[in-house]
């Protein structure tokens, strides 16, 4: 994060967010598909339609007892839960998400988290995808990002 002072900035980084929570002790565990052969948690969902993100937001919304399209400044989180502050998007606007999710965790106080849309299409995994979402995990870690993906019900 960049903090803009005068005709200077300077980096925050990771240490200026809320602590992030240990996943295997946090309600995205309780979702997580164990049986998932992936670089990330994945979570299993049933939108009514997988076209729209719309939807896929809703499921997750529903599946983790969250609040949905919250409103905070200057942005909307699409799910707050009581843990996370949670950006959903298309698993090729990462980048975005990433950025996002650190906005919504700064004016909460709740842990950053990004959930990546991977297309029913997309599954299984190809060689690049795999080595896109490696790269993912690597930022996401170092930016202190929880980062899972979503999979429709009944895909590969």
């Amino acid at each position: 994060m960049l903090l803009i002072a005068g005709a200077g900035y300077r980096y925050l980084g990771p240490s200026s967010l809320p602590a992030r929570p240990d996943i295997r002790t946090t309600e995205l565990q309780a979702l997580v598909d164990g049986s998932a052969q992936t670089i990330l948690p994945t979570i299993v969902l049933h939108p009514a339609e997988t076209r729209l993100e719309s939807y896929w937001t809703a499921a997750l919304t529903a599946a983790m007892h969250g609040r949905q399209e919250v409103k905070i400044n200057h942005g909307r989180i699409d799910v707050l839960s009581a843990t996370y502050a949670i950006e959903v998007d298309w698993l090729d606007k990462w980048h975005e998400g990433l950025g996002q999710a650190l906005h919504y965790a700064i004016a909460t106080g709740k842990a950053p988290a990004v959930a990546l849309i991977v297309k029913p299409s997309e599954w299984p995994l190809s060689a690049k995808d795999v080595s896109k979402l490696i790269e993912i995990r690597m930022v996401a870690e170092k930016l202190g990002v929880e980062v899972i993906l979503l999979k429709a019900e009944g895909t590969q």
